[in-house]
Protein backbone atom coordinates (compact mmCIF):
# COMPACT_ATOMS: atom_id res chain seq x y z
CA UNK A 1 0.00 0.00 0.00
CA UNK A 2 2.68 2.34 0.56
CA UNK A 3 2.01 6.13 1.77
CA UNK A 4 -1.66 7.40 2.63
CA UNK A 5 -2.29 10.24 3.86
CA UNK A 6 -4.68 10.13 7.27
CA UNK A 7 -5.14 13.24 8.73
CA UNK A 8 -5.51 16.80 6.55
CA UNK A 9 -7.60 18.00 3.45
CA UNK A 10 -7.56 16.68 0.63
CA UNK A 11 -5.90 18.66 -2.04
CA UNK A 12 -5.46 16.57 -5.65
CA UNK A 13 -3.29 18.39 -8.46
CA UNK A 14 -2.99 16.99 -12.16
CA UNK A 15 0.77 17.75 -12.77
CA UNK A 16 2.59 16.48 -15.90
CA UNK A 17 4.50 13.14 -15.09
CA UNK A 18 8.10 12.67 -16.21
CA UNK A 19 8.48 9.48 -14.32
CA UNK A 20 6.47 6.00 -13.98
CA UNK A 21 4.87 6.22 -10.80
CA UNK A 22 3.19 3.82 -8.41
CA UNK A 23 -0.26 4.31 -6.66
CA UNK A 24 0.51 5.66 -3.05
CA UNK A 25 4.37 6.84 -3.61
CA UNK A 26 5.79 9.50 -2.96
CA UNK A 27 6.34 12.37 -5.54
CA UNK A 28 8.47 15.63 -6.18
CA UNK A 29 8.60 18.11 -8.70
CA UNK A 30 11.88 18.15 -10.82
CA UNK A 31 13.62 21.22 -12.06
CA UNK A 32 11.24 21.49 -14.96
CA UNK A 33 7.49 21.66 -13.05
CA UNK A 34 6.94 17.96 -13.60
CA UNK A 35 6.74 14.81 -11.29
CA UNK A 36 9.04 12.48 -10.10
CA UNK A 37 9.37 9.86 -8.27
CA UNK A 38 10.31 11.38 -4.63
CA UNK A 39 13.89 10.60 -3.18
CA UNK A 40 15.88 11.31 0.21
CA UNK A 41 16.42 15.50 1.43
CA UNK A 42 14.42 16.31 -1.65
CA UNK A 43 11.12 18.67 -1.24
CA UNK A 44 8.30 16.29 -1.23
CA UNK A 45 5.05 17.01 -3.27
CA UNK A 46 2.62 14.53 -2.56
CA UNK A 47 1.37 10.90 -2.59
CA UNK A 48 0.33 9.79 -6.30
CA UNK A 49 -3.08 8.87 -6.53
CA UNK A 50 -3.18 6.48 -9.40
CA UNK A 51 0.03 4.02 -11.23
CA UNK A 52 0.54 6.24 -14.25
CA UNK A 53 3.18 6.13 -17.04
CA UNK A 54 5.89 8.90 -18.11
CA UNK A 55 4.63 11.71 -19.98
CA UNK A 56 1.17 11.54 -18.44
CA UNK A 57 -0.75 13.50 -16.13
CA UNK A 58 -0.25 12.42 -12.68
CA UNK A 59 -3.11 12.99 -9.98
CA UNK A 60 -1.09 14.15 -6.89
CA UNK A 61 -2.74 14.57 -3.43
CA UNK A 62 -0.49 17.34 -2.29
CA UNK A 63 1.12 17.62 1.68
CA UNK A 64 1.11 20.48 3.43
CA UNK A 65 2.11 21.07 6.99
CA UNK A 66 0.50 19.17 9.47
CA UNK A 67 -0.72 16.68 6.58
CA UNK A 68 -0.64 13.15 8.57
CA UNK A 69 0.93 10.45 6.55
CA UNK A 70 0.96 6.29 7.06
CA UNK A 71 3.14 4.43 6.20
CA UNK A 72 3.03 0.47 6.12
CA UNK A 73 6.28 -0.02 4.35
CA UNK A 74 9.32 0.59 6.93
CA UNK A 75 12.67 -0.48 7.40
CA UNK A 76 13.73 -1.09 10.79
CA UNK A 77 12.69 -2.27 14.24
CA UNK A 78 8.95 -0.23 15.16
CA UNK A 79 8.43 0.48 18.94
CA UNK A 80 6.83 3.21 20.86
CA UNK A 81 9.98 4.54 21.74
CA UNK A 82 10.41 5.67 17.94
CA UNK A 83 7.61 8.15 18.46
CA UNK A 84 9.36 11.68 17.64
CA UNK A 85 12.28 10.30 16.10
CA UNK A 86 12.78 11.05 12.31
CA UNK A 87 13.09 9.34 9.35
CA UNK A 88 14.32 8.65 5.76
CA UNK A 89 12.89 8.38 2.73
CA UNK A 90 14.05 4.92 1.07
CA UNK A 91 12.00 4.32 -2.15
CA UNK A 92 8.82 6.04 -2.98
CA UNK A 93 7.05 3.55 -1.24
CA UNK A 94 9.10 3.10 1.87
CA UNK A 95 11.00 5.01 4.92
CA UNK A 96 13.97 3.86 6.71
CA UNK A 97 14.07 3.99 10.83
CA UNK A 98 17.76 5.85 9.67
CA UNK A 99 18.04 9.47 10.39
CA UNK A 100 20.93 11.02 8.03
CA UNK A 101 18.20 13.27 6.29
CA UNK A 102 15.44 13.44 8.42
CA UNK A 103 12.98 13.91 6.02
CA UNK A 104 9.87 13.03 8.16
CA UNK A 105 9.15 12.85 12.01
CA UNK A 106 6.99 9.61 13.59
CA UNK A 107 4.16 11.14 15.06
CA UNK A 108 2.22 7.38 15.61
CA UNK A 109 3.19 3.78 15.80
CA UNK A 110 0.98 1.13 14.55
CA UNK A 111 1.52 -1.93 16.39
CA UNK A 112 4.71 -3.44 14.33
CA UNK A 113 3.59 -2.44 10.77
CA UNK A 114 3.64 1.18 10.16
CA UNK A 115 4.33 4.63 11.46
CA UNK A 116 2.29 8.05 11.28
CA UNK A 117 4.15 10.95 9.56
CA UNK A 118 4.74 14.76 9.46
CA UNK A 119 7.16 15.39 6.48
CA UNK A 120 9.40 18.21 6.98
CA UNK A 121 10.59 19.53 3.87
CA UNK A 122 7.57 19.91 1.60
CA UNK A 123 6.89 21.23 -2.21
CA UNK A 124 4.25 23.42 -0.40
CA UNK A 125 4.49 25.51 2.72
CA UNK A 126 7.48 24.66 4.29
CA UNK A 127 11.14 26.42 4.62
CA UNK A 128 12.81 23.72 2.57
CA UNK A 129 13.96 23.17 -1.24
CA UNK A 130 11.00 21.99 -3.52
CA UNK A 131 12.73 21.42 -6.41
CA UNK A 132 15.02 18.19 -7.65
CA UNK A 133 17.94 19.48 -9.16
CA UNK A 134 20.67 16.89 -9.20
Amino acid sequence: MAFRKTYGGRHVMAIPSAATLVAGGLAQYDEGGDVIVAVTAKGVLGINMAAETSSTVADIDVLYPGDIVYCDSVTGTIAATEIGNEVDISSEVAVTLTESNGDAIIVGVDGTTGVYLVFKNLSFGSTGAGLETT
